[in-house]
C-alpha cells in the first residue's frame, strides 16, 4: 500500500509539472508577437513588431535638438516596417527641440509623447491620425499653432494644458467629448471652434481660468445649452452648423484647391494649396505673389486668385546674314536686331546680270516684304535667318539676220530728173535732245510702267540697257525745243532733270539724301524706315534744330563723279542735276564712290 502511494503522488507531481508548463505555455504571448528595439542614425529609437509596424519610443537622449522628421518607414535587416504611432513620453521634456514633421503613416501620439517640448513652435499632425493621447501637448508652452485633421475622433485629457501661446483651434468633426484640463491654462486661446457631434465636455475641460472670448459652435443653441460649459459663461456662443466653400484658382480660372470650412474658422486655419506656379510666356517669367484678395475668416462662400509678379526676359538679337549667286553683291543694314525689328536688303548686279530675287534659305520665323523688290523690307523672326540674291543674265541682243541678196535688177533708163527737187531732210542726230522718250515708253509696257514718260531715265535706261537689249527707238530733230513730248509738263522738277529749265535750283526735298539720313540715325530708322516724305518733314522740323547730319545736292561733287565713271560722263556730261538723280536712283545701289563737300553743309 505504501508503495502505491508513493506512487500515486509521483505520478501526481508529474502532472501537476506538466499542467504548470502547459499554462504558462497558453498565458505567455507567441514568440512572433515580441517587439524588437532598434535606432536610426539620428538617434531615434523605435519598436517594431512582427505584424510590420513601428513605433517611435524616443530619442536615445532628451539633447535632441533643432528640427526632427520621422521618416514613414524603417529598415531593419533589410525588412521594412511602417511607422505608424508616437509611443508614450517619446520625445517628453525634449526642451532643444523646435518642430517635427510627421508621416501620413502615423495613426496615433501617445500619452505624454511631447509633453515639456518648450520650444516647440508648430507641428501639423497628418491626415490619418485617430488619437491624440493625455497630455501629449501639455506644457508646450511656445506653441502657435495646431492643425487637427478631421480624421482624429479622440483627444486626451489635458492634451494641450499649459499651451500658453495657443491663440486659436478647431476640433474636428468627429470628436464626441472633450475631456477634463484638455485646454486648461492655455492666455492666450481666444477662440475655438466645436462641431455639433460634441456631446459631452468636462467641467474642468478649460480650468477655471480662461481668455476665450468666441465660441463657434456646430450644433444648435439647445444642443449648446445640454452641455452646461459654466468655465464659458462669459464668451459669445456663435450657433451654425452651416460648412462654406473656399475655392482656390490659378491666374487662369483653374481651381487649384476647393474645401469646405466651418463657418467662423479664422484666416489662419484655412489650408492654402502649395506653390501655384504660371508658366513664362515670350517676354515674362512669372512667382507667385499672393492671393486676391486677402484670406479672411470664413463667413461665407469666397473664391480666392492667384496673382504673381512678372519678370522681363531681355530681348534677344538675331543675325541676318547675306549671301549671293556670284553674279552680283547683296547686304543687310542693320545686319542685326531684336524680333519684329525691320532690316533693309540691298543687291547690285554685276555687269551684264540684274537682280531677279530673294531667297529665305533660313527664316528664322521672319519674313521679307517682296522677294522681287529691291531694296526690300526684312522683318525679323525669333531666330538668325539667311537670304539669298539670286540675279539672272542681261539677254544678248539677237544679231540681225543678212538680207538674201537680191538679183541685180534690169537697168533701166534713168527717169528724167524733176525739175528743181526739194533737198532730203537730214537725219535727226543720236542724242539726249533729239531722243523720243514717249516713243521708247509707248513701246515697251515695262518701261512704261516703271518710268513713266520721265525723259531723263528713259534715255539713261536706253543708254545702259536698251542698246544692248536691242530696243527701238527713234530721233527726231528739233524734238525737245519746248519739251512737251516728255510727257512731264507740270512737274518742274522733272523739267529741270530733263534740262528744260536748268538754270533753275533744285527743289531741297529732290535734292534730299533719305537712304543716308535714315542710315546715319537708327532712331530715325525704327520710326520711319525709308519714307522719303516722313525723313523729310522730320528733318524740317527738328532735324536743322537738332544740328542732324544731312547729304544734299550742294555738298555732292558732280564733276569728281563724272570724271571717275565714263558711262556717266557719257550718259549726263557734266549735268549736275542729272548726275545728283543718278547717284540717289542707282549709283547708292551700285556701290559708286562719291566725293562730298563737308563745308556746304546747312
Amino acid at each position: 500500500m505504501k508503495a502505491k502511494e508513493l506512487c500515486r503522488k509521483a505520478m501526481a507531481s508529474v502532472l501537476s509539472v506538466c499542467l504548470l508548463i502547459s499554462t504558462a505555455m497558453v498565458l505567455l504571448p507567441p514568440m512572433e508577437a515580441r517587439a524588437e528595439g532598434w535606432t536610426d542614425n539620428n538617434g531615434i529609437k523605435y519598436s517594431y513588431d512582427s505584424a510590420g509596424t513601428a513605433k517611435v519610443t524616443g530619442p536615445s537622449s532628451n539633447t535632441i535638438s533643432d528640427d526632427i522628421t520621422i521618416p514613414a518607414t524603417i529598415t531593419v535587416s533589410n525588412t521594412s516596417y511602417q511607422v505608424t504611432a508616437i509611443g508614450d513620453n517619446a520625445f517628453i521634456n525634449c526642451s532643444s527641440l523646435t518642430s517635427v514633421t510627421l508621416p501620413n503613416s502615423v495613426i496615433s501620439i501617445g500619452d505624454f509623447a511631447f509633453s515639456g517640448c518648450e520650444k516647440l513652435t508648430a507641428i501639423t499632425i497628418p491626415e490619418g491620425v485617430s488619437s491624440i493621447g493625455d497630455a501629449a501637448f501639455s506644457m508646450c508652452r511656445r506653441l502657435t499653432s495646431v492643425t487637427l485633421p478631421d480624421s482624429v475622433t479622440s483627444i486626451g485629457a489635458a492634451a494641450f494644458q499649459y499651451c500658453s501661446k495657443l491663440t486659436t483651434i478647431t476640433i474636428p468633426k468627429d470628436v464626441t467629448s472633450i475631456k477634463e484640463y484638455t485646454f486648461s491654462d492655455s492666455s492666450r486661446l481666444t477662440s475655438i471652434t466645436i462641431p455639433g457631434s460634441v456631446t459631452s465636455v468636462h467641467s474642468k475641460a478649460f480650468g477655471d481660468r480662461n481668455s476665450l472670448t468666441t465660441v463657434y459652435f456646430g450644433g444648435s443653441e439647445s444642443e449648446w445649452a445640454a452641455l452646461n460649459i459654466n468655465q464659458l459663461q462669459n464668451a459669445t456662443i456663435i450657433y451654425d452648423n452651416i460648412k462654406c466653400s473656399i475655392r482656390f484658382e490659378n491666374w487662369d480660372g483653374t481651381v487649384l484647391q476647393a474645401t469646405e470650412y466651418p463657418k467662423g474658422t479664422p484666416a489662419a486655419d484655412i489650408v492654402e494649396p502649395v506653390n501655384p506656379t504660371k508658366p513664362a510666356d515670350a517676354q515674362y517669367t512669372y512667382t507667385f505673389a499672393g492671393w486676391a484678395p486677402a484670406i479672411t475668416d470664413v463667413t461665407q462662400n469666397a473664391t480666392y486668385r492667384a496673382t504673381y509678379t512678372a519678370t522681363a526676359i531681355p530681348p534677344s538679337t538675331y543675325t541676318v546674314s547675306v549671301t549671293n549667286d556670284g553674279n552680283g553683291t547683296a547686304s543687310a543694314s542693320p545686319a542685326s536686331g531684336e524680333k519684329g525689328a525691320k532690316v533693309r536688303l540691298t543687291a547690285t548686279a554685276k555687269t551684264g546680270y540684274t537682280f531677279k530675287e530673294w531667297q529665305l534659305t533660313t527664316p528664322g520665323g521672319g519674313s521679307i516684304s517682296s522677294t522681287s523688290a529691291n531694296p526690300a523690307e526684312f522683318t525679323i523672326g525669333n531666330g538668325n535667318a539667311q537670304v539669298k540674291a539670286v540675279f539672272e543674265k542681261t539677254a544678248d541682243p539677237q544679231p540681225t539676220p543678212d538680207p538674201t541678196p537680191a538679183p541685180d535688177p534690169t537697168p533701166v533708163p534713168d527717169p528724167t530728173p524733176d525739175p528743181d527737187p526739194s533737198p532730203a531732210p537730214t537725219p535727226a542726230a543720236q542724242t539726249r535732245e533729239n531722243f523720243d522718250s514717249k516713243y521708247y515708253a509707248d513701246s515697251y509696257p515695262d518701261l512704261k510702267a516703271a518710268f513713266g514718260y520721265r525723259h531723263d531715265l528713259l534715255w539713261q535706261h536706253y543708254l545702259m540697257f536698251g542698246k544692248k537689249e536691242n530696243r527701238r527707238v527713234r530721233f527726231i530733230n528739233g524734238l525737245h525745243k519746248t519739251g512737251a513730248s516728255e510727257g512731264i509738263a507740270g512737274d518742274p522738277a522733272a523739267w529741270q532733270m530733263a534740262g528744260v529749265f536748268r538754270r533753275n535750283p533744285l527743289p531741297e526735298s529732290a535734292a534730299f539724301d533719305t537712304d543716308f539720313y535714315a542710315d546715319r540715325y537708327p532712331d530715325l530708322k525704327v520710326a520711319f524706315g525709308y519714307r522719303h516724305d516722313l525723313l523729310y518733314r522730320h528733318y524740317l522740323t527738328y532735324g536743322k534744330k537738332e544740328g542732324r547730319e544731312i547729304r544734299t545736292l550742294d555738298m555732292f561733287h558732280a564733276t569728281t563723279y563724272a570724271d571717275r565713271y565714263p558711262d556717266l560722263k557719257a550718259a549726263f556730261g557734266y549735268n549736275r542735276f542729272l548726275l545728283w538723280r543718278h547717284y540717289l536712283t542707282f549709283g547708292k545701289r551700285e556701290g559708286r564712290i562719291v566725293d562730298w563737300d563737308t563745308n556746304s553743309r546747312p
